[in-house]
């Protein structure tokens, strides 16, 4: 096992294989996947200067205790679904707790679209997910895990198939900014067409929001990151650099605004 330093403290890092052949051992999870350790005190930090954080987990351990500690600290918690049962467990004692914004997220794409019609259909039906305030489709970027697991990008027409679902069964349903385009195409025809309009935001990636990575580089956005363009983020930590007027961040702003807001790096 390697040992790191990142301004000034040690980590051990830890090889895939390694994770991979442990994973299972409950004295490792105790160890290496109890999430960052600071991150309460994040939280706190947060609230303590009157900025209310959000997170997104994975529905795996929520204990009581946590669900106490999520509930007090965070606006909204998002719950990514890898385990449906577990997920579901864990939006109960959430809402149970009297958090409003609870929502479900799913990676959207060919391979991932049944399984979003399963947990719309379990929506109505399973009453853990009584008070789930929205089911959100995030949509597949080809990098990563995402390009190594060979999904593929979901057509328009059964985008549209599956807000249609979801509108006709009043049930919450979301996206990320990324597949605003695709939803403004799907409700066009809808009489309500106007007023979805309203709740529909465009990428906002170096105009309103930015993302920072764990060693304080800015990126336009996490899938930014590693990307033409962007293989190095600006260091904001080390550098007085005036991030809002660099030239790396104005030419990414000209190049977003002139393709209308829609993503210039993939195609969604």
């Amino acid at each position: 096992m390697n040992t790191i330093e990142i301004d000034g403290q040690l980590y051990e890092e830890i090889a895939e294989e390694e994770f991979l052949t442990n994973k299972n051992s409950p004295d490792y999870l105790d160890r290496w996947e109890g999430g960052n350790p600071d991150m309460w005190k994040i939280f706190d930090y947060c609230r303590d200067h009157e900025v209310i954080p959000n997170v997104t987990i994975n529905g795996d351990r929520v204990t009581d205790e946590v669900a106490d500690m999520l509930v007090a600290k965070m606006g909204a918690v998002a719950i990514s679904v890898y385990d449906k049962e577990k997920s579901y467990d864990a939006v109960k004692k959430l809402t149970d707790r009297g958090l409003t914004q609870c929502n479900l997220h799913i990676m959207i794409c060919e391979e991932t679209c049944d399984l979003a019609y399963e947990i719309m259909a379990d929506k109505l039906t399973d009453p853990r997910l009584e008070k789930l305030n929205a089911i959100v489709l995030l949509s597949l970027k080809p990098k990563g895990r995402a390009s190594k697991s060979g999904y593929t990008r979901l057509p328009q027409e059964k985008f549209t198939a599956l807000v249609d679902f979801a509108l006709c069964n009043k049930i919450g349903v979301g996206f990320d900014s990324c597949g605003c385009g695709k939803f403004v195409e799907a409700i066009k025809n809808s009489p309500d067409a106007e007023k979805y309009m309203q709740l529909a935001e465009p990428c906002e990636s170096g105009l309103f929001s930015s993302y920072f990575n764990t060693e304080g580089k800015f990126f336009p956005c996490s899938f930014a990151e590693g990307s033409e363009g962007w293989e190095d983020g600006i260091d904001i930590i080390h550098s007085d650099t005036d991030l809002w007027n660099s030239p790396r961040v104005i030419e990414w702003r000209n190049k977003l605004l002139g393709c209308k807001r829609s993503c210039p790096m993939y195609n969604i």
